[in-house]
């Protein structure tokens, strides 16, 4: 299966794309469409020039046709789509660049279907690895066809703009205006695959930190004049009003070449040294996940399946700060039949676009009280609700499972036995034992990168082997390409499941302590977090390394001390 483009330029266009490069085809407005011997073959318009396109690619020229006056105006369309093989935006948004890079790989265009694919242009198509590690980024089926090596790697420049991003950050460190260097800085950070940006001052200056994956990157350091201008420039476009001595939130738009990036900015006045901001970003083409593809798998998949069985009431989605719990909470959500049912979401704010669900963001003047109240007077079928912070917000929520809908929520816990107490301190125990279905736990752990990951010998706690770790060079540095360096590349979700069966309910109801509430809950399939992140690297999935790192320094009969 071929792109259009293809069509229009079928494979002698291949051979003509290996030796005329990009940026002399555009100088000169010359469109090369094949090779005859050792003359290219283009097709011009009455603003090109041959002559000087000759002198820069070294060849002698043959004109295919003669083209209307009108030729110039879509000239630059026909040639990007030429040199990209055709790809369009939202498949290129699936695949980061140094994945593209390092896989050699073109992401062509989504097929939509009952099980939608992803149309890729690959060297090396034969080469499982690499098809393997696009799969799991794309986070769908792939549909590949061989590419020249030379024609895929332009393809991946000229698509990803990676010439221009480069020459643009050289110059934009020291003398871009400074709203484009945040702008620039964001969209590095999304690139590179970054969840939040982190603008913090230092004794010399300042410093912006990538978090990728859970693990924050020195990425660039300023000086104490070059600081206070960023800080006042992101006040300035983010925020725009108060002091920048107080608290402020705002949100940015960021529109890139792909896509439009969500910014959203947090500022607080550091005590000693000054301003320091979080900005955390929200990509609303991001795809909803499956319980497979978080990494909801196991026993603790089976305990959720049996909770979902009851069809309404209550389910909360618990961890720490960027963990993925709303993805959980969608994934849920999305087990009951949508398309048949009216389902609102409250967030604060909203962090992506789920197909089927109306959105709303909470502020002052708008509470979740307020909001839940309007929508189940508009006959609201199911709700979900990110971030509960509050209890007495808990409260509502759950008032509204009450009345016979559906209701995922997330909020903040160490897991889900604490989540229990939690969520007691402002529902009523007898309201929680009756409408909650279950509470998931979670967090992340980051993948092992399954180009370099090299073998091990170790062994878990638990006495399985460790069958993978991550891959560490004499001196010191960590990963490959491929992963840029880290070792690791993406996350995957370990959780833990309590579902509230009759007994588990009377307990929860009769107000239990936690340490009996687990040993009652084990009895009935509960596992603990830690367990399914053991169940990972005895997979090859992650490393005890990053377990340590997410989890502390269990010891090896942590469990049973726990529960005896």
């Amino acid at each position: 299966m071929v792109t259009e483009a293809l069509r229009r330029h079928p494979s002698p266009a291949w051979s003509a794309l290996e030796v005329v490069p990009y940026e002399a085809a555009l100088r000169y407005a010359v469109l090369p469409v094949g090779l005859d011997g050792d003359i290219v073959v283009v097709e011009v318009g009455s603003k090109s020039d041959l002559t000087s396109f000759e002198g820069a690619v070294g060849r002698k020229t043959m004109p295919s046709r003669n083209v209307d006056p009108r030729w110039h105006d879509v000239f630059r369309e026909r040639l990007l789509s030429l040199y990209t093989l055709g790809a369009d935006r939202r498949a290129l948004a699936r695949i980061k660049p140094s994945v593209a890079v390092a896989c050699d790989v073109i992401p062509l265009r989504v097929e939509e279907g009952l099980e939608p694919r992803l149309v890729v242009a690959m060297a090396d198509p034969d080469h499982s690895e690499r098809v393997t590690i696009v799969r799991a980024h794309a986070r769908m089926e792939l549909l590949v066809q061989r590419v020249p090596r030379e024609v895929v790697r332009r393809a991946v420049r000229v698509a990803y703009r990676l010439d221009e991003m480069v020459a643009l950050r050289s110059h934009r460190r020291r003398r871009a205006p400074v709203r484009q260097q945040l702008e620039e800085l964001i969209i590095e950070c999304h690139e590179q695959g970054g969840q939040n940006l982190l603008v913090e001052p230092t004794q010399a200056g300042g410093q912006a930190r990538f978090s990728i994956d859970g693990v924050k990157h020195v990425r660039y350091d300023y000086d104490r004049d070059q600081y206070e201008q960023l800080v006042t420039a992101l006040w300035n476009s983010a925020i725009g009003k108060g002091s920048p001595e107080e608290i402020g939130e705002g949100q940015w738009q960021v529109d890139t070449h792909l896509k439009t990036l969500y910014a959203r900015v947090v500022m607080v006045q550091e005590h000693f040294l000054g301003q320091q901001a979080v900005i955390r970003l929200h990509d609303l083409d991001t795809q909803p996940m499956t319980f497979t593809e978080a990494g909801l798998t196991g026993k603790a998949r089976d305990q959720l399946e049996l909770a979902l069985a009851w069809k309404t009431g209550a389910y909360a989605v618990v961890g720490a700060g960027d963990t993925g719990k709303t993805m959980t909470a969608i994934a849920i959500l999305r087990t009951f039949p949508l398309d048949t049912m009216k389902v609102v979401g409250i967030g604060d704010p909203p962090e992506m676009l789920v197909p089927g669900v109306w959105q709303t963001s909470v502020s002052e003047v708008r509470p979740y009280r307020k909001i839940l109240g309007g929508f189940l007077r508009m006959a609201a079928d199911a709700f979900l609700c990110g971030e509960v912070r509050v209890m007495e917000d808990a409260a509502q929520v759950f008032d509204a499972a009450q009345v016979g809908g559906v209701v995922t929520l997330t909020a903040h816990a160490d897991d889900a036995i604490v989540a229990v107490g939690r969520l007691a301190k402002g529902v009523d125990r007898g309201t929680l034992a009756g409408i909650l279905r279950a509470i998931v736990g979670q967090r992340l752990v980051r993948r092992l990168c399954i180009v370099c990951r090299e073998h091990s010998s170790a062994r878990l706690p638990d006495g399985r082997p460790e069958p993978y770790r991550v891959r560490r060079l004499g001196d010191g540095t960590l990963g490959c390409e491929a992963c840029g360096w880290i070792g690791y590349s993406g996350r995957i979700g370990v959780f833990e499941v309590l579902r509230f069966n009759r007994a588990v309910a009377l307990a929860v109801e009769r107000g239990v302590g936690p340490v009996q509430l687990e040993r009652l809950a084990r009895k009935y399939g509960y596992r603990r977090m830690l367990e399914d992140a053991y169940d990972k690297v005895a997979e090859g999935v992650t490393d005890m390394e990053e377990v340590r790192r997410v989890f502390g320094a269990p010891s090896d009969d942590s469990l049973e001390e726990d529960l005896r």
